[in-house]
């Protein structure tokens, strides 16, 4: 298989668990329920995630990195921080149901420490004037 193909088997499986999600709770779905609903093998999920926690962090991953992560090098912050905004907005729902997860591998703990990596790099590659960057960054590192 491809990376193309592997891509896009992972994006079937992420689509059928966020069109799943929109009617019920994330401990309600099962792998089974998601595959069944993407029409593949349920040993398909295991070739790609480890488990519903890792295709979370996959589907967060992905669709930031495609529709603002990749942007944040080159445009400026104020056509950046709309993109985020939409991305929340259009994904409400889902994003809803997942951050109220309270247990060890839960989205929040990962959707924390990922926010604070594109504030980072949000703030020291478009907001922060060069002389201002050790000051930041100090101040970041203070934070940790």
């Amino acid at each position: 298989m491809t990376i193309g193909e592997a891509l896009i088997t992972k994006k079937i499986i992420a689509y059928s668990f966020k069109d799943l999600m929109k009617n019920k709770d994330f401990h309600k779905i099962s792998i089974t329920e998601i595959m069944a609903h993407a029409d593949l093998r349920r040993q398909t999920f295991y070739d790609y995630f480890t488990d519903k926690y890792d295709l979370l962090a996959w589907i967060y991953n992905q669709e930031f990195t495609e529709n603002v992560w990749h942007f944040l090098d080159y445009e400026h912050w104020t056509k950046v921080l709309p993109r985020i905004l939409h991305y929340f907005k259009k994904n409400k729902l889902f994003y809803q149901k997942i951050l109220i997860l309270n247990e060890q591998n839960s989205f929040d703990q990962f959707f924390q420490q990922h926010t604070k990596e594109v504030l980072v790099k949000f703030l020291t590659s478009n907001l922060v004037k060069t002389e201002k960057k050790s000051r930041l960054n100090n101040m970041l590192i203070s934070i940790h």
